[in-house]
């Protein structure tokens, strides 16, 4: 009896990743917002966060996809830096704003 190996993920080379964020941040912003961002199908939707940076303090937004967990609209979205590795910059600016807010 022959077990199989379970196989190795593929995951996209970084530059396709990266690609693939700028020309969905162009589709938007050349669109005025009208595409780019979608209510929930099926599976998932679109949107557009809006964070402060922890450093320089200016606005950031980024695209996320993301899963409404139940009709009381929670949202549910992964917190991946596109496979790299690290955390994605936009949640450790939300993190570091909450314990901003929870120490004051």
């Amino acid at each position: 009896m022959s077990r199989e190996r379970p196989r190795a993920a593929r995951v996209p080379p970084r530059w396709i990743v990266r690609s693939a964020w700028v020309v969905h941040r162009a589709i938007y912003r050349f669109s005025g917002g009208r595409l780019g961002l979608t209510s929930p199908r099926p599976k998932y939707g679109m949107l557009r966060l809006k964070t402060i940076g922890r450093r320089s303090g200016k606005q950031h937004s980024v695209i996320l996809a993301y899963y409404e967990d139940g009709p009381g609209s929670n949202l549910v979205t992964l917190a991946m830096n596109g496979w790299a590795s690290g955390e994605p910059a936009w949640w450790l600016n939300l993190r570091a704003r909450i314990r901003k807010r929870l120490s004051t």
